[in-house]
């Protein structure tokens, strides 16, 4: 299994499904799994289960599977997919550094090595904008025309015809052909999705959460001798004593393997492991 469970983000917060407690391999998700919808200590647990079991993973979701949606859907191999970033548990707004050093999240530079703090990276392939896509110059000029792109009811639009049979399975492949012909135009030595095979999405529900004994960290205390060891050592001799800034919320009488674990969050250096905590 090369993925976990698709989380929802909501304004760079992590919003579930969470597994709110575990006793051996039982396990319960949070109030609201189903639809996505958490309030309060919910909503700020981020994954505290599954991220300190697994590591930060990249998830992915089969549209008509769990978590959302699980019910039939007209895009035959949909994926979702979800990549976690630093200080998840809570929005944009509120990040704050000490957090993004507890929660570092997953992306790191380079090939993601599979460790728990870098198991995904991306490059910038282009974009195009849905308006472009659909033709539509203006979206202001477009509501007040008083036409409509869409329509619940009669499955189709209003002086509009780009999204009409949204639920039919044909005219969906035809929208994403228009969408990656566009996206050709404009970056014609890009090459698009179908270029590379995309890996499939083999989360298995039953696996993730039954099995809480997988892991992606590995601890391993640093050891004398070691590179991350030296580095440990420095940090809590003379590093705190003459840059405190440079290590919120530790302090010279902090453990070692406090500043191993650190150091780890860091993602710079040589402490790619975290320790082992009694």
């Amino acid at each position: 299994m090369n993925f976990g469970v698709r989380y929802a983000f909501d304004a760079g917060q992590c919003t579930g499904p969470f597994e709110c407690a575990r006793n051996g391999s039982r396990f319960e998700l949070c109030a609201g799994a189903s639809s996505g919808k958490y309030s309060g200590a919910y909503a700020s647990k981020a994954g505290s289960f599954e991220f300190g079991e697994y590591g930060y993973f990249v998830g992915c979701n089969n549209l008509g599977n769990f978590p959302f949606p699980t019910y039939p859907t007209q895009y035959p191999g949909a994926v979702w997919y979800s990549l976690p970033g630093p200080c998840s548990s809570r929005t944009w707004k509120n990040h704050e550094e000490q957090c993004n050093i507890e929660q570092p999240g997953g992306r790191c530079s380079g090939t993601p090595t599979g460790q728990g703090n870098c198991t995904w990276n991306y490059e910038e392939a282009g974009e195009i904008s849905l308006d472009e896509l659909v033709g539509i110059p203006s979206y202001k000029d477009f509501l007040r025309s008083g036409r409509r792109e869409y329509d619940k009811g009669p499955d189709r639009g209003h002086g509009f015809t780009w999204w009409d049979s949204m639920h039919d399975e044909l005219a969906n492949e035809w929208r994403i052909m228009k969408a990656r012909q566009l996206f050709a135009k404009r970056y014609p030595h890009t090459a698009n999705d179908t270029a590379v095979e995309a890996p499939p999405c083999d989360f298995d529900y039953d696996r993730f959460y039954a099995d809480p004994g997988i892991k992606f960290w590995q601890c391993s205390t640093a050891e004398r001798g070691d590179a991350c060891y030296s580095e440990v050592r420095w940090a809590k001799r003379y590093g705190i004593k003459v840059r405190p800034s440079w290590y919120p919320g530790l302090t010279r009488s902090s453990s070692f393997e406090e500043f191993q674990e650190f150091l780890f969050k860091q993602k710079k250096g040589h402490c790619t492991r975290p320790p082992c905590m009694d």
